[in-house]
């Protein structure tokens, strides 16, 4: 892969020596894989998708308008960029990888609750190398009920190609998609799966297998939840390093292992092993 040089990165909370050596000590106890986001134009990393094509390649993005990054998951280097032509993002939230290939970014985020328009683009995922402004297919997406929730969390079942919002509110509701019913002429009104989920999701993903799902939530700095896919409820919980601010989460495609990520310059990108039941394979 090629390497970009190293931008220098600023002091923050996240970056600092006291938060980052917390975090190392947790690496001798959960024995997970740390690196740190090197490029201190990743300050806010909201989402992660784990590349379908390249092996050790990950993508973030901030949430604001602005390019989106593929970073060497073995260094914390980031490795390409690109951005999404003739776009504007808004408040874009999460990342999700489609078994097609197709990169998902979710413009989805209200934080201020003036946000009057909710999109998703699509893309084949671009690779390393900076791309400049890549064409993407945008579908505009309405809720059922009329509100306009903020949202964190998109994610896409790896083996029906069906697509998630969850929001933040409390409790939690589930959105959906089926795979291939989004048309870019038209708002596309969600359907309402489930609201009783947990509240203040960051982030979630699906295992590899599709079985299950794995959620962050604010104020959970050190446990992942999982979810039933089948039932969207609440089936257990494991242990993850504390994060200061929990925001985002992949699904290795190792099957193994799951991805988590925080905000604020120089901030972790853990790979933490998945306990046997939700592993692949076990």
């Amino acid at each position: 892969m090629p390497n970009l040089k190293r931008s220098p990165g600023t002091t923050s909370t996240m970056s600092s020596p006291e938060y980052l050596s917390r975090v190392d000590h947790v690496e001798s106890r959960l024995q997970p894989h740390i690196v740190r986001l090197s490029d201190s134009r990743i300050d806010e990393s909201s989402g992660l998708a784990c590349s379908a094509r390249h092996p050790d390649l990950i993508y973030t993005l901030n949430d604001e308008d602005g390019p989106l990054f593929a970073i060497d998951a073995r260094t914390g280097d980031t490795v390409g960029t690109f951005s999404v032509a003739d776009r504007k993002l808004r408040d874009p939230e999460a990342l999700s990888m489609g078994f097609d290939g197709v990169l998902w970014i979710a413009d989805i985020g209200d934080s201020r609750g003036k946000k009057k328009a909710f999109a998703l683009y699509a893309l084949s995922e671009p690779g390393p190398g900076d791309h400049g402004p890549l064409p993407a297919v945008k579908y505009r997406i309405t809720y059922p009920d009329g509100t306009r929730p903020d949202a964190e969390a998109f994610l896409i079942h790896p083996r029906t190609g069906h697509g998630y919002v969850i929001t933040r509110q409390s409790p939690g509701r589930l959105y959906r998609f089926r795979y291939g019913s989004l048309d870019p002429a038209r708002k596309n009104q969600l359907e309402l799966v489930a609201a009783d989920l947990p509240p203040q999701v960051t982030d979630a993903c699906f295992t590899i297998d599709g079985r299950f799902v794995l959620i962050r939530q604010k104020g959970r700095q050190a446990t992942v939840k999982v979810l039933d896919a089948g039932t969207w409820q609440v089936v257990d919980r494991f242990r993850v390093p504390n994060l200061i601010q929990p925001e985002a989460i992949a699904a290795d495609p190792d099957g193994k292992h799951v991805w988590i990520g925080s905000e604020g310059v120089n901030s972790p990108l853990i790979r933490v092993p998945l306990p046997a039941p939700y592993a692949t394979g076990s």
